[in-house]
């Protein structure tokens, strides 16, 4: 199994990053609670966090980022810190399978929250949720111009 996941690795050094994606997703479902399966999740976190970066412009911020943090927080302006917290830690079990922030077709749903929701928008919902309860926790994505933006629109 091993030998696969540097396999994936030269896949993604060539730039192959959808394929390397998928191989790391299959690593993952032949054992999911192996120590190749965690090493294969870190690598998807940081393949969606390079695209996701990829993305921006200039160094600048991404509206949609900051949209997403602007609606979580007058979502979580609503409900009790319990009930933050359910859900963020929702969406975080539901990130260790991945989450595709780059498809804004994909859609997920929560236990905790109704609706349905993109992969960016459940990141930037968990983002802001830690910002309240942690801040000092790292959720393997760095929003923190979005969340900053998001902070001055909403008027705190």
């Amino acid at each position: 199994m091993k030998s696969y996941l540097i396999s994936y690795k030269c896949l993604n050094l060539q730039g192959r990053d959808k394929d390397a994606d998928e191989a790391y997703e299959k690593v993952i479902a032949v054992n999911p609670h192996s120590d190749i399966a965690e090493k294969a999740r870190d690598a998807r976190r940081r393949f969606a966090h390079q695209s996701f970066q990829k993305k921006e412009s200039g160094g600048k911020e991404r509206f949609d980022a900051v949209m997403y943090c602007f609606g979580a927080m007058q979502k979580f302006d609503d409900m009790s810190k319990s009930k933050v917290h359910e859900a963020v830690t929702e969406i975080a079990i539901k990130g260790r399978s991945g989450l595709d922030m780059n498809d804004p077709d994909k859609e997920y749903t929560l236990r905790s929250l109704p609706g349905k929701f993109t992969g960016l928008q459940l990141v930037c919902m968990m983002y802001v949720g830690f910002q309240q309860i942690n801040p000092e926790m790292d959720v393997g994505i760095d929003l923190s111009k979005e969340y900053e933006q998001a902070k001055k629109l909403y008027g705190e």
